[in-house]
């Protein structure tokens, strides 16, 4: 690898540059032009320098800085990550690469902007555009929030008053969703913005093309080609309603090459005239291991607070935590709500008004019993109250079960349940944990996550992350960015290092027996490569009630539920070869057996209580049995 590093003299020329070469660093010399540059050149440094014009860039380069010349053009950019042009005498800029994630053009003659990559950092250091004659913005990047950009119009051709200078529309679909606060159906920088609203784009058949879900500032926005879509938010057992006539739910509209924006298609949000209170999700942090410790958290309470609405305002009631498995209680952190009881690992809540209550606001810690074998599963069960007047009692019950583990990867994919039933319709809970195992702050995470072909992207709903995010749904693939993140390593501040993003999702209908849904994730780091997880299942195993295992030959099992002992008796002789297995929800075989006797005995009794499957096969028949512990 050669570099060569030349900055602070008083040159006025370079040779021609060598093969091989990898950086070139000249800043703060007299240069009025550059040599040719090398095929594999990756950074550029030519700052502080006279140079009015730059050779052409090779396809390899990522890093141009070349701020403070007298620059009136760029060359066409290859796949930067960092354009810093600051400080020249530029008039345009080229197209501006999709890679891009550092951008300082302030300080020049720019009238016109490129269309804006997401991408871009979000502090000063990563993106300003400040001082340049620009009227009007080619489209909204994340990076905008808390700055004035937002401000500015986006740029529509024929618009003399905030488009002058004939700059290029922006094309696509822009919009805000919002909580009006003075002039209805009309938004201003007073209104509330509404998040994590799924935003859909559609074709004109009504196929669904892509999902956006609206940001922390209510924006959202697609970058679309020449045609005519719909965009339209659902509101179908949904507790917002959109207010407005124009749009209501959707809107049609048409991009063309002479009219390629639609812009301020926004969405006037607010509660519908119930409250909904629930459990939004749950999840473990920490290692589950044997004498560790890790926190269990609910969010739960006055789910509108998802949105940024306030619909149980004034509404009371309970929460109900309860935990069983080989742990015990903690403590109750400090940024949570205190229960008003805790007995034997049930955790009471009494909500005197669920619109004080951070949705946030349930954690409890536990510690792992030493006891504990790796495979043991602890449960939890989730009530919330009341249930009178409540717009939807489904979300007002949860139970999930984590195992205890012996290994952890701090990037991972866990999926709930692993087992279910075939033709199950209900939800699988997806959660991709994150951690930065690097030596410097990660400034920015995307996470791709394919979606397997039997999961229904229409049911697709994000319902918990760490951080803010851009997140969104198109061709079966959810891209989930994490943009100035800021995450911190795990040697300098291993608790702040990590985080998570928390999906459900429905499989399609009527899946048999047999079938097994697979997903992983690739989570990149800034510019490193991907990080590929685990591969999780689940398993649509049957746990029907199918009696007759062959003809003439009922299975009978008492006591069901038990304590741990189960009888197992066939109503016939039996004298075939049976083989008896037993799953723990996890989907790990914990007991094999076989007979050919007409009864036999099942003891889990050394099993944490919880759901288990029993198996029952002879000759190729076969059926599934639940068994309860308690």
């Amino acid at each position: 690898m050669l570099a060569l590093s030349c900055a602070n003299n008083s040159l006025t020329s370079l040779p021609s540059l060598p093969l091989g070469l990898v950086s070139l660093d000249c800043y703060a010399n007299q240069l009025t032009s550059l040599p040719a540059f090398p095929l594999g050149l990756v950074s550029l440094a030519c700052s502080a320098n006279q140079l009015t014009s730059l050779p052409a860039l090779p396809s390899s380069l990522k890093n141009l800085f070349c701020e403070n010349n007298q620059l009136s053009n760029l060359p066409a950019l290859p796949a930067l990550d960092y354009l810093h042009c600051n400080n020249n005498l530029l008039t345009s800029l080229p197209t501006l690469p999709s890679t891009l994630y550092g951008l300082r053009c302030n300080n020049n003659l720019l009238s016109c902007l490129p269309i804006l990559p997401p991408n871009i950092g979000t502090t000063s250091y990563y993106f300003n555009i400040s001082n340049n004659p620009i009227s009007c913005l080619p489209n909204y990047i994340n990076a905008m929030n808390g700055t004035g950009y937002l401000n500015y119009a986006l740029c529509a051709e024929g618009d003399s008053i905030n488009n002058p200078n004939g700059c290029l529309s922006f094309k696509g679909v822009f919009g805000k969703t919002y909580s009006d606060t003075n002039n209805p159906c009309i938004w201003d920088s007073t209104d509330i913005p509404i998040r994590n609203i799924p935003i859909h784009l559609l074709d004109t058949n009504g196929n669904l093309y892509s999902t956006f879900y609206t940001q922390s500032n209510g924006i959202y926005n697609y970058i679309l080609d020449t045609s005519t879509y719909k965009v339209a938010i659902d509101t179908t057992n949904k507790l917002y309603i959109s207010n407005c006539f124009s749009p209501y739910v959707d809107s049609i509209f048409t991009l063309t090459y002479i009219a390629p924006v639609a812009k301020d298609i926004n969405f006037n949000i607010s509660c519908k005239p119930q409250f909904d209170v629930g459990i939004k999700s749950a999840y473990t942090s920490g290692r589950v291991f044997p004498s560790l410790p890790h926190k269990l958290s609910v969010s739960g309470g006055d789910l509108s607070h998802w949105y940024n609405l306030n619909c149980a305002n004034g509404v009371s009631g309970t929460v109900t935590i309860s935990v069983t498995g080989n742990l015990t209680y903690d403590s109750i952190p400090i940024s949570a709500l205190t229960p008003s009881n805790i007995t034997n690992n049930v955790f009471t809540y009494n909500i005197l008004d669920y619109g004080l209550v951070n949705l946030y606001s349930f954690s409890i810690w536990f510690t792992t019993d030493t006891t504990a074998q790796i495979g043991d599963t602890i449960c939890v069960s989730i009530d919330v109250t009341p249930n009178i007047g409540d717009f939807d009692t489904t979300n007002n019950h949860y139970s999930f079960c984590y195992p205890v583990t012996n290994s952890y990867d701090p990037n991972a994919k866990e999926v709930y349940p692993e087992t279910v039933n075939p033709l199950y319709n209900g939800y699988l809970v997806y959660t991709i944990r994150f951690q930065n195992l690097g030596t410097a702050a990660a400034q920015n995470i995307r996470i791709l996550d394919t979606l397997d072909s039997n999961l229904d992207p229409s049911t697709f709903e994000i319902i918990n992350y760490s951080h803010s995010n851009i997140s969104s749904l198109k061709n079966n693939v959810a891209t989930f960015r994490f943009t100035n993140i800021q995450l911190p390593d795990s040697t300098s501040n291993p608790n702040a290092s990590v985080g998570f993003i928390q999906y459900r999702i429905k499989p399609l209908a009527n899946l048999p027996f047999g079938t097994q849904i697979k997903n992983k994730a690739f989570i990149y780091f800034d510019f490193n490569s991907g990080i590929v997880t685990n591969t999780v299942t689940s398993n649509f195993t049957s746990t029907t009630d199918i009696e007759n295992i062959n003809a003439n030959n009922t299975i009978n099992i008492y006591p069901n539920p038990s304590k741990g002992i189960y009888n197992i008796k066939f109503s016939t002789s039996n004298n075939l070869a049976t083989v008896i297995e037993v799953y723990n929800i996890l989907s790990k075989n914990i007991s094999c057996t076989t007979t050919k006797n007409n009864s036999c005995k099942i003891d889990l009794s050394a099993q944490p209580n919880g759901i288990y499957f029993l198996r029952i096969t002879n000759c190729n028949n076969s059926c599934t049995r639940k068994l309860v512990k308690q």
